[in-house]
């Protein structure tokens, strides 16, 4: 198996991360100009556009300029690749992107499920691109590695779509007076929150899928894993969304799902090690 070499070599995995960073930064600034009058009200600590500084006109050329070297960078490693065809992702990821800041984050559950989908969608399209290689590995390495990323993409989703929920009720005050239809705005808090708890419910079952391809020893270290860098901070999460009544109640427990998406990718780059 030592003959095996992958599709993206280190250059071009470190370009395929390049354009996801570049997708995101440009759904991030197309959601800043389209947010600009809700997050004058939410956050305007951290508004970004500003007259004195970077004007709606400039973020828009910058916006450009980045899908357009965004997209050089994407045909360039189709191209090296010999799969070209996987070029269309990137405009689908962008026009999708920008479908989201216009209309489908003012629905109940829709933007949130596209940012809980755009999660999955990096270990996802690796896992699509490197199958070939994967498959030739011995069964117990493939269940390992296609196990692995199985859960890291569950983990993904679930973590994400209860952070996008706290994060709607947080911006609540907001939404309502930019006329956002977002799912605590119809619902309320209180049965929003009971929405997130039920991805921290789902999310914390998730975790077997985490320990289900290892044995022995190493399965003894990813319980251990686990058990303290993810499901504990998730029963204090799901704990503190419980508690939450203000609206720095609902910051903090944002950050703290941050935090832990940092952990779980931790433990993921360590599984080779393990």
């Amino acid at each position: 198996m030592a003959n095996l070499v992958p599709v993206l070599n280190p250059f071009l995995l470190t370009l395929f991360i390049l354009d996801t960073v570049i997708i995101a930064a440009g759904g991030y600034i197309v959601n800043d100009i389209v947010d600009y009058k809700a997050d004058l009200i939410n956050k305007p600590e951290k508004t970004y556009i500003h007259p004195s500084s970077l004007t709606i006109k400039k973020a828009w050329l910058f916006y450009f300029t980045m899908v357009i070297i965004g997209l050089i960078v994407a045909y360039y490693i189709g191209n090296e690749i010999g799969k070209i065809h996987l070029v269309t992702i990137y405009p689908i990821a962008v026009l999708l992107l920008a479908a989201y800041s216009y209309a489908l984050k003012k629905m109940p559950l829709a933007g949130n499920l596209v940012v809980a989908i755009f999660c999955v969608f990096v270990p996802g399209i690796i896992w699509f691109a490197e199958n070939e290689m994967i498959n030739q590995l011995p069964s117990s390495k493939t269940l390992l590695v296609k196990g692995t990323l199985m859960a890291y993409m569950v983990f993904g989703f679930l973590a994400t779509m209860a952070r996008e929920i706290i994060k709607d009720i947080e911006d609540m005050d907001g939404d309502i007076q930019s006329n956002y239809w977002t799912l605590p705005v119809i619902v309320g808090p209180t049965a929003s929150k009971a929405f997130a708890q039920f991805f921290m419910i789902l999310l914390i079952i998730s975790y077997f899928l985490w320990i289900n391809p290892f044995h022995g020893f190493q399965r003894t270290i990813m319980i251990i894993l686990v058990a303290v860098f993810m499901l504990l901070p998730s029963l204090y999460i799901s704990y503190q969304i419980y508690k939450a009544r203000m609206k720095a109640d609902y910051s903090k427990i944002s950050s703290f799902l941050k935090y832990l998406m940092i952990l779980s990718l931790v433990i993921f780059l360590l599984i080779p090690f393990i």
